[in-house]
């Protein structure tokens, strides 16, 4: 033997390893594909609420959103019934990052649990949609967002809202729903 036996050895027995790796085994089962994601639906208030008279925005989401069928999302600017919720100026923030909670500084403690990825205000013929303080995401969620969560919250201008002395939005008549957790998927 040679010093050089250690060096051919271990070179060898890589190169077996590396050959056999490269052969699957006939006895082996093939992968398993990822079963489709289901689809997922919660509401999430905040560790506080608004202190605001009335009552806060209400969500209403009956079904859990299915990928390729026709889905509605509904928030109330106030939890009346009847008679029919107040129009109010809102905008509906959605995005697909969870945001930790924060107050939105001088808004009587609402709180802000969506970062505002996509900002929707309702518009007629669009994705989302206002009828007097009702407002609604009408949507088919598309087989790219499977198994993607998004996070959504709807501000409204409360009672009154209108342009400080300064001509600055007036925080304090700023009011907010729970936040709307979704996940398209499969039934």
């Amino acid at each position: 033997m040679t010093r050089n036996t250690p060096t051919v050895f271990f070179s060898l027995l890589a190169l077996g390893l590396l050959v056999a790796s490269a052969f699957t085994r006939v006895d082996e089962a093939p992968p398993v594909p990822l079963a489709p994601p289901k689809a997922h639906m919660v509401v999430r208030h905040a560790t506080s609420l608004c202190d605001v008279s009335g009552g806060l925005p209400a969500v209403y989401c009956v079904d859990r959103p299915v990928i390729g069928e026709p889905h509605r999302v509904q928030w109330n600017t106030r939890p009346t019934v009847p008679p029919d919720p107040p129009t109010r100026l809102c905008v509906l923030l959605v995005s697909p990052h969870k945001a930790e909670a924060r107050a939105i500084p001088g808004a009587n403690g609402c709180m802000l649990m969506v970062h505002p990825t996509w900002r929707f205000v309702p518009t007629a013929n669009t994705l989302v949609t206002q009828d007097g303080g009702r407002v609604f995401l009408d949507w088919t969620p598309p087989a790219t967002l499977s198994g993607v969560t998004l996070y959504m919250q709807l501000l409204v201008a409360d009672f009154g809202a209108d342009l400080d002395q300064n001509g600055e939005v007036d925080w304090r008549q700023i009011t907010v729903s729970p936040m709307l957790e979704l996940t398209p998927g499969v039934r």
